[in-house]
Parts: structure tokens; C-alpha cells; sequence
């Protein structure tokens, strides 16, 4: 569904105004090494998330403010994040914590906001039989013709890496582990039977956006992935011997050249006239992903795309070109 003008008009002043969403998803993400199995950080780096936000529930949980709705929206990717954010600080804090300081009342706050990012998560999960069910955005979302209540698999995978880290500090851990194993269940079930995993051709991608065609949201794909990654190794189980996990990294391994504009890197496949350039946040995303891919899998592809997509962001001229490449996107579909 082509935009009006007058939500063209307020999307791009939302984009430029500091209490819309948009400013809540910038920053600054490098990739993070550690023992992937033993789950003691994170692929990406989220404190950035931690920043204060403008709107917020009485519990403290961010809200969203969208141009297209007049009241502050939950987005569950948002507290994911935000929860993410915050276990990463309190989890570094406990490690380097031997001056003392002011680092318990740190902490403190830190704990504070895992465990309130926890509870929202849970409380706001939907069962859709005891087997399966999801985390759904109760807004609509013009850009990619969602109507609420829709689901994400990005919301899903940052969810179950969050509450998956959270488990051990949470006081219920039987509905904890509950909802990460039917959200997981959510996340693989096929598109066709109401899930989130697109299958084609012998390719497999989880779907940030369910649409006909297929969007295959590069950032969320690979987001959604890390969760099923991190549920393998909740189980102690190899991610890399689940024929499931498999084919999710080879499929992305194998469309990459997709997402390639030989100048900057893509955001999705949806065919449009005018292809859809990433962000320059979202362009530092997938590097920052392929590398974490890279680490994890040992796959060379993904980090020769994360260093090729690396050189396109240092030269000022791909930098402008990509810029007005997106400005005549917004302008058009926007």
C-alpha cells in the first residue's frame, strides 16, 4: 500500500524529531567475542539501548512514539533490546567490579531493569496453544502493510536471547524457560501454518515481516537466527549439527550477494523500481552481524561481505551516494 503524502510528510519529521522511535534505534552496535555456548555476552553490543528514553510505562519499560499513532506504542523488540542493553552492563559491572566505587547502586539498577524487561516480556507473550505462541506489535505498520496484531521474528529472536541470559536471575524459572521454548517454537514453525520461518526453494529465513512477496529483512533475519542459536545452546546442544540452525546460515550465506548494491549494502529484497539502501546505522549493523556470524561459524563468506560492506562505509563518496539513495527511497515509498 503506496503512503499519502501527508504520512510521507509525517514519517520524515518523525525522523528528524528526538521523541519518535526512530531515535531510539541508533547507535552504535560492535560485534562482541565470547564463549558463545556458555551465553556470557551478547553478538552485538546493546548498552547503547540504555540510554534514557522519553516515554516510558509505569514500570519503567520504554514505549514508542510512531507518526502514524497518537499514543507511545510497546514494541517488544524495543524492551529486548533494552534488557539486553542493561545485562550487558550488569554482567560487565560484576566482572570488572574490584575498586568498589558506586558500582553496587549500578548494579542494582542494572538487575533492576533485566528483571523489569523480563517480566514485561512474559507478561506480554501470547500462547497460541501449549506448544507455541509469540510476542505481536498491537500497532499497525503502514510501511510494510502490517495491520495489528502482527508478529516479527526479530521480536522473537531478541526476546529469546534476552530471556534466555535473564533465566538464571529471574524468580520463576519454569515460566521463563516455558516461553522461550514455545517462542522458539513460534519463531521455526513455517509461514504457511502461521509461523515465521519462510521456506523457498530449499532456502530458509526467519521473517522480520510476514509479506507476498517475501521481504527477508536482512537485520532482522540474522537477529532472529542468533536467538534460535542461543536456544541450541541453552540445550547444550550444537547449533551447528541442528540441520534447522543449518540451513538458516546457509541461506543467508547464499543470498548475500543480494543484498550487495556494489556501493552499500541493502535492507531488504522486496522488488521495488528503487531498491531499498540501508541506513547508515543499519549498513554498520550488518557488518557488525556478518562478523558475529562469521565468528560463530567459521563461514570465510560472511566475513568477506562484512569487510567488502566495512570499505564501502570508509569512502565519503559511496557514504553521500547511499544517503540520497535512501532520501529518493523515503521520498517515493516513504
Amino acid at each position: 500500500m503506496t503512503p499519502s503524502l501527508l504520512q510521507r510528510f509525517k514519517s520524515f519529521v518523525a525522523y528528524l524529531d528526538p521523541k519518535y522511535s526512530a531515535s531510539f534505534w541508533h547507535g552504535t552496535h560492535p560485534s562482541v567475542k565470547y564463549d558463545y555456548p556458555l551465553l556470557s555476552d551478547y553478538y552485538l553490543d546493546f548498552t547503547c539501548r540504555t540510554r534514557p528514553v522519553h516515554y516510558s510505562s509505569r514500570d519503567g519499560i520504554p514505549l514508542l512514539r510512531y507518526p502514524f499513532h497518537p499514543t507511545p506504542q510497546y514494541n517488544p523488540c524495543a524492551v529486548a533490546q533494552w534488557g539486553l542493553g542493561h545485562w550487558q552492563l550488569y554482567q560487565r559491572s560484576l566482572l570488572y567490579n574490584t575498586s568498589g566505587s558506586n558500582l553496587p547502586s549500578q548494579n542494582s539498577l542494572h538487575l533492576h531493569n533485566v528483571l523489569a524487561a523480563a517480566n514485561s516480556l512474559l507478561h506480554s507473550f501470547s500462547f497460541v496453544s501449549d506448544e507455541y505462541g509469540f510476542w505481536t506489535y498491537s500497532f499497525d505498520l503502514p510501511a510494510y502493510g502490517q495491520k495489528a496484531p502482527w508478529k516479527s521474528a526479530i521480536a522473537q529472536g531478541q526476546a529469546i536471547s534476552f530471556l534466555i541470559r535473564a533465566l538464571p536471575l529471574t524468580s520463576d524459572q519454569a515460566r521463563c524457560f516455558a516461553v522461550i521454548k514455545a517462542a522458539y517454537s513460534g519463531l521455526m514453525r513455517d509461514t504457511k501454518n502461521g509461523g515465521l520461518r519462510l521456506i523457498r526453494q530449499r532456502l530458509a529465513f526467519l521473517e522480520e515481516i510476514v509479506s507476498n512477496p517475501p521481504s527477508v529483512i536482512l537485520d532482522g533475519a540474522i537477529y532472529a537466527t542468533f536467538g534460535a542459536l542461543d536456544y541450541c545452546y541453552l540445550l547444550q546442544k550444537d547449533p551447528m549439527a541442528n540441520p534447522d540452525i543449518g540451513i538458516l546460515l546457509n541461506s543467508i550465506a547464499r543470498v548475500l550477494r543480494l543484498y550487495d548494491l556494489k556501493y552499500w549494502s541493502r535492507a531488504d529484497v522486496l522488488p521495488r523500481k528503487i531498491l531499498m539502501p540501508s541506513s547508515y546505522y543499519y549498513h554498520m549493523v550488518h557488518v557488525n552481524q556478518l562478523n558475529a556470524l562469521a565468528d560463530v561459524t567459521g563461514y570465510s563468506l560472511y566475513e568477506s561481505y562484512a569487510n567488502k560492506w566495512r570499505q564501502y562505509s570508509e569512502s565519503p563518496v559511496n557514504r553521500l551516494f547511499a544517503f540520497l539513495a535512501k532520501v529518493a527511497f523515503k521520498a517515493v515509498y516513504y
